[in-house]
């Protein structure tokens, strides 16, 4: 199923680096062989945003509310009190987005992997989850529609901090994230997005044909 590219000395770690690719589907598998009580795995798939609605990071969110196999909301909190893990969290980043996990336990790493993988290529998706994750209307204390959301509320306060709101013009201004656009997304375009356009980003982007997988 894999097939070896190439192999190294990995000097910084005294190790071998490999390279392998999945014949199947061209997935590409980077492994660090090396003397460490640690395993660990990334998990990277290229979600370079083409507007400012956070879907990349909405995404993200979604998958961490379960996949068919193990349909559990809040994957890593929930995984956190039954694992020896040592590292366990996702990240939405200017152009890809990465799930990680380490353990001192190989056979405890292989089954983080063995979750987080199966949320990432097969989650739920549920609808309720995108109105709690992504975005939804509300009503206020005082009985006033407005628009509510985790990923809503983390971008509006974040957007609220000056030397966070000076990096992202910065890097909008310089391109850094590769074409302008906002990976976390932008307060005013988030209700822009639609669950068909969620699953339809995860349908183009979470596939192992795009994916590439570290391992430690």
């Amino acid at each position: 199923m894999f097939e070896q590219m190439g192999s190294r000395l990995f000097s910084p770690l005294n190790g071998t680096l490999t390279v392998y690719r999945h014949v199947p589907t061209g997935l590409q598998h980077v492994h660090v062989d090396c003397e460490d009580v640690e395993s660990g795995f990334l998990l990277d798939f290229p979600t370079f945003p083409a507007d400012d609605s956070g879907v990349a990071h909405i995404l993200e969110h979604l998958v961490m509310c379960g996949s068919a196999r193990h349909p559990v909301r809040g994957l890593c909190s929930a995984l956190r009190p039954r694992t020896a893990a040592s590292f366990l969290n996702a990240y939405t980043a200017a152009h890809s987005t990465m799930y990680v996990a380490a353990s001192p336990d190989e056979e405890d790493c292989l089954n983080l992997f063995d979750v987080l993988a199966g949320a990432a290529f097969d989650p739920v998706l549920d609808p309720l989850d995108f109105l709690q994750e992504g975005w939804r209307l509300a009503r206020d204390s005082q009985g006033r529609t407005v628009l509510d959301g985790v990923v809503f509320n983390e971008m509006l306060g974040l957007g609220a901090d000056p030397s966070f709101a000076s990096f992202e013009q910065t890097a909008r201004a310089l391109e850094l994230g590769g074409n302008g656009w906002s990976a976390g997304g932008e307060p005013a375009a988030i209700p822009s997005l639609t669950h068909t356009d969620l699953v339809r980003f995860h349908r183009r982007h979470y596939h192992p044909t795009h994916a590439r997988l570290f391992t430690y």
